[in-house]
């Protein structure tokens, strides 16, 4: 594993934590997490996850 591939996948743990312990908007959520930009935090969720960050929440909160 490269250094940016762990420094993404801690990011994007840390956007999962936030999502679900947070009100945060995603937004928020982003830039607390570390990431540039919301539309490269919203690329990198739903390709590991598979669902964008507003669904993980719904989803994980019902």
């Amino acid at each position: 594993m490269t250094l940016g591939g762990y420094l993404l996948g801690c990011r994007l743990a840390e956007a999962r934590r936030l999502l679900l312990t947070t009100d945060a908007s995603t937004a928020d959520v982003a830039h607390a997490a570390g990431f540039g930009s919301q539309s490269s935090f919203y690329d990198h969720f739903t390709r590991q996850t598979g669902t964008t960050p507003a669904a993980y929440r719904r989803g994980r909160q019902q």
